[in-house]
């Protein structure tokens, strides 16, 4: 395996929402990863492509903020992909795949609107971190530390599960990436600290 795998399996265990990962989850994730993953995903453009797989399910209370985020992420050319929960390992909502730009939800929880926000807002953030490192180089840039954390403090997940608790957050995000500057996100996180 030459150095560039080694960095890659590393980032995909950075980017899940739950830590614990064995041997038969790395090789799901892996799967997603290498895009061979194909029976039972679906590519996702809106809340309505969500909306005709869980058809006895509402989703009109996150319906604009759902489409605001999947509008940037299209932008960006990011895709997103509801996939079975056979590709994911227990308990994973969501995965972003640092080498081909994909978000990936597990369909097994997005039945429910709050996860289903809060995942995409979450794997949006990752998004985000990759932009700022450059989209296409397979590394991230934390963005926003805990107070009084040092600067060799790295953690990829704290501005993630701040983001995907806050709406407009990750929009406000992907906007700066999208137009290339820091404005959007900045004001975003000064209207939060007044």
């Amino acid at each position: 395996m030459n150095c560039w795998s080694y960095k890659a399996e590393f980032l995909i265990f950075l980017l899940l929402i739950t830590l614990p990962v064995n041997a038969s989850s790395e090789r799901k994730l892996w799967c997603m990863y290498t895009e061979k993953c194909k029976e039972n995903v679906y590519s996702i453009e809106n809340i309505n492509d969500i909306q005709n797989q869980f058809l006895n399910k509402n989703f009109n209370n996150i319906a604009k903020e759902f489409n605001e985020l999947t509008s940037y992420l299209k932008k960006l050319k990011v895709k997103v992909f509801l996939g079975d929960k056979v590709y994911f390992p227990t308990e994973v909502t969501g995965v972003y795949t640092l080498n081909n730009n994909k978000i990936f939800l597990n369909k097994k929880y997005m039945f429910n609107d709050t996860v289903l926000i809060r995942t995409l807002r979450h794997e949006g953030w990752h998004v985000v971190q990759d932009c700022f490192a450059g989209l296409d180089n397979g590394y991230l840039n934390i963005l926003i530390s805990p107070k009084g954390a040092p600067k060799s403090f790295n953690d990829y997940e704290f501005g993630a599960k701040l983001a995907s608790k806050n709406k407009g957050m990750t929009q406000a995000a992907l906007k700066s990436c999208y137009t290339n500057d820091n404005v959007y996100i900045m004001s975003y996180l000064k209207g939060k600290t007044k």
